[in-house]
Protein backbone atom coordinates (compact mmCIF):
# COMPACT_ATOMS: atom_id res chain seq x y z
CA UNK A 1 0.00 0.00 0.00
CA UNK A 2 1.13 3.50 -0.77
CA UNK A 3 -0.31 6.49 1.07
CA UNK A 4 -1.01 9.58 -1.00
CA UNK A 5 -2.66 12.94 -0.53
CA UNK A 6 -2.94 13.44 -4.29
CA UNK A 7 -6.63 12.53 -4.38
CA UNK A 8 -9.57 13.78 -2.39
CA UNK A 9 -12.00 11.50 -0.61
CA UNK A 10 -14.22 9.23 -2.66
CA UNK A 11 -17.93 10.05 -2.62
CA UNK A 12 -18.58 6.88 -0.62
CA UNK A 13 -16.41 8.23 2.18
CA UNK A 14 -17.23 11.92 1.96
CA UNK A 15 -21.00 11.49 1.72
CA UNK A 16 -21.09 9.59 5.03
CA UNK A 17 -18.42 11.47 6.99
CA UNK A 18 -19.88 14.90 6.20
CA UNK A 19 -22.90 13.93 8.32
CA UNK A 20 -20.98 12.18 11.09
CA UNK A 21 -18.23 14.80 11.35
CA UNK A 22 -19.54 18.01 9.71
CA UNK A 23 -16.53 20.02 10.95
CA UNK A 24 -14.18 17.57 9.18
CA UNK A 25 -12.14 17.46 12.38
CA UNK A 26 -11.09 13.81 12.29
CA UNK A 27 -8.20 12.24 10.41
CA UNK A 28 -9.27 9.92 7.60
CA UNK A 29 -7.32 7.16 5.89
CA UNK A 30 -9.24 5.81 2.92
CA UNK A 31 -8.42 2.47 1.30
CA UNK A 32 -8.60 1.90 -2.43
CA UNK A 33 -10.28 -1.24 -3.69
CA UNK A 34 -8.11 -3.70 -5.56
CA UNK A 35 -10.44 -5.26 -8.14
CA UNK A 36 -7.88 -7.93 -8.91
CA UNK A 37 -8.13 -9.43 -5.43
CA UNK A 38 -10.90 -11.82 -4.31
CA UNK A 39 -13.36 -11.16 -1.52
CA UNK A 40 -11.27 -13.17 0.95
CA UNK A 41 -8.39 -10.73 0.45
CA UNK A 42 -10.63 -7.78 1.39
CA UNK A 43 -11.90 -9.61 4.46
CA UNK A 44 -8.27 -10.32 5.45
CA UNK A 45 -7.46 -6.60 5.13
CA UNK A 46 -10.30 -6.03 7.59
CA UNK A 47 -8.80 -8.60 9.94
CA UNK A 48 -5.54 -6.63 9.78
CA UNK A 49 -7.43 -3.42 10.54
CA UNK A 50 -8.80 -4.98 13.74
CA UNK A 51 -5.54 -4.04 15.49
CA UNK A 52 -6.30 -0.38 14.79
CA UNK A 53 -9.85 -0.79 15.99
CA UNK A 54 -8.49 -2.18 19.25
CA UNK A 55 -6.67 1.16 19.64
CA UNK A 56 -9.87 3.19 19.25
CA UNK A 57 -9.74 3.82 15.50
CA UNK A 58 -13.11 3.77 13.76
CA UNK A 59 -13.16 1.26 10.91
CA UNK A 60 -15.98 2.02 8.51
CA UNK A 61 -17.04 0.43 5.26
CA UNK A 62 -19.30 2.51 3.03
CA UNK A 63 -21.05 1.29 -0.09
CA UNK A 64 -24.28 -0.59 -0.59
CA UNK A 65 -24.92 -4.26 0.06
CA UNK A 66 -27.08 -4.24 -3.07
CA UNK A 67 -25.80 -1.83 -5.70
CA UNK A 68 -26.51 -2.09 -9.41
CA UNK A 69 -27.18 1.33 -10.92
CA UNK A 70 -28.26 -0.19 -14.23
CA UNK A 71 -31.10 -2.03 -12.51
CA UNK A 72 -32.57 0.67 -10.29
CA UNK A 73 -36.18 1.72 -10.43
CA UNK A 74 -35.73 5.47 -10.61
CA UNK A 75 -38.65 7.37 -9.16
CA UNK A 76 -39.56 4.56 -6.77
CA UNK A 77 -40.26 5.91 -3.31
CA UNK A 78 -37.74 4.92 -0.63
CA UNK A 79 -39.10 2.07 1.46
CA UNK A 80 -38.43 -0.93 3.65
CA UNK A 81 -38.65 -3.47 0.81
CA UNK A 82 -37.00 -3.74 -2.59
CA UNK A 83 -38.98 -3.33 -5.78
CA UNK A 84 -37.25 -6.33 -7.37
CA UNK A 85 -37.06 -9.89 -5.99
CA UNK A 86 -33.32 -10.30 -6.67
CA UNK A 87 -32.49 -7.21 -4.61
CA UNK A 88 -34.67 -8.29 -1.70
CA UNK A 89 -33.38 -11.87 -1.83
CA UNK A 90 -29.74 -10.81 -1.69
CA UNK A 91 -30.31 -8.27 1.09
CA UNK A 92 -32.25 -10.90 3.07
CA UNK A 93 -29.45 -13.44 2.56
CA UNK A 94 -26.86 -10.95 3.83
CA UNK A 95 -29.08 -10.11 6.81
CA UNK A 96 -29.46 -13.81 7.68
CA UNK A 97 -25.73 -14.48 7.31
CA UNK A 98 -24.99 -11.51 9.57
CA UNK A 99 -27.48 -12.74 12.18
CA UNK A 100 -25.66 -16.07 12.29
CA UNK A 101 -22.25 -14.39 11.87
CA UNK A 102 -21.63 -16.64 8.89
CA UNK A 103 -18.59 -14.77 7.60
CA UNK A 104 -17.82 -17.53 5.09
CA UNK A 105 -21.17 -17.00 3.38
CA UNK A 106 -20.57 -13.24 3.28
CA UNK A 107 -17.09 -13.72 1.82
CA UNK A 108 -18.55 -16.16 -0.73
CA UNK A 109 -21.33 -13.68 -1.52
CA UNK A 110 -21.44 -14.78 -5.17
CA UNK A 111 -23.30 -17.92 -4.03
CA UNK A 112 -26.06 -15.99 -2.22
CA UNK A 113 -29.42 -15.73 -3.93
CA UNK A 114 -29.62 -12.74 -6.27
CA UNK A 115 -25.89 -11.99 -6.09
CA UNK A 116 -25.17 -11.89 -9.82
CA UNK A 117 -27.51 -8.93 -10.27
CA UNK A 118 -27.27 -7.41 -6.78
CA UNK A 119 -23.47 -7.13 -6.91
CA UNK A 120 -22.83 -6.31 -10.55
CA UNK A 121 -19.39 -4.99 -9.55
CA UNK A 122 -17.86 -5.59 -6.11
CA UNK A 123 -16.66 -2.03 -5.40
CA UNK A 124 -19.69 -1.28 -3.24
CA UNK A 125 -19.67 -4.66 -1.48
CA UNK A 126 -15.98 -5.02 -0.60
CA UNK A 127 -15.96 -2.14 1.95
CA UNK A 128 -18.50 -4.16 3.94
CA UNK A 129 -15.92 -6.97 4.11
CA UNK A 130 -13.35 -4.61 5.64
CA UNK A 131 -15.73 -3.76 8.46
CA UNK A 132 -16.81 -7.38 8.85
CA UNK A 133 -13.20 -8.54 9.02
CA UNK A 134 -12.31 -5.87 11.57
CA UNK A 135 -15.12 -6.99 13.89
CA UNK A 136 -14.30 -9.64 16.43
CA UNK A 137 -15.60 -13.07 15.45
CA UNK A 138 -17.91 -13.14 18.47
CA UNK A 139 -19.37 -9.69 17.86
CA UNK A 140 -22.92 -9.55 16.63
CA UNK A 141 -24.00 -7.11 13.97
CA UNK A 142 -26.58 -4.56 15.04
CA UNK A 143 -28.76 -3.25 12.22
CA UNK A 144 -29.15 0.49 12.68
CA UNK A 145 -31.02 1.07 9.42
CA UNK A 146 -32.47 -0.98 6.60
CA UNK A 147 -34.40 -0.03 3.53
CA UNK A 148 -34.08 0.66 -0.17
CA UNK A 149 -33.60 3.71 -2.37
CA UNK A 150 -34.55 3.74 -6.04
CA UNK A 151 -36.21 0.39 -5.51
CA UNK A 152 -33.06 -1.74 -5.50
CA UNK A 153 -30.26 0.06 -3.63
CA UNK A 154 -29.98 -1.49 -0.17
CA UNK A 155 -29.16 1.15 2.43
CA UNK A 156 -28.52 -1.45 5.15
CA UNK A 157 -26.36 0.01 7.93
CA UNK A 158 -24.83 -2.22 10.56
CA UNK A 159 -22.64 -1.64 13.56
CA UNK A 160 -20.30 -3.90 15.47
CA UNK A 161 -19.37 -3.23 19.08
Amino acid sequence: MVATEQWGLDHGTWSVLRHLYPKADVPVFQLSIDYDKPAAFHYAVGRDLAALRDKGVLVMGSGNVVHNLRATDRGTVDGPKASRPWAQSFDDAVKAALAGRDDRALIGYEKLEGASTAVATPDHYFPFLYALGAAGSGERAKTVYEGFQSGTLSMRCIQFG
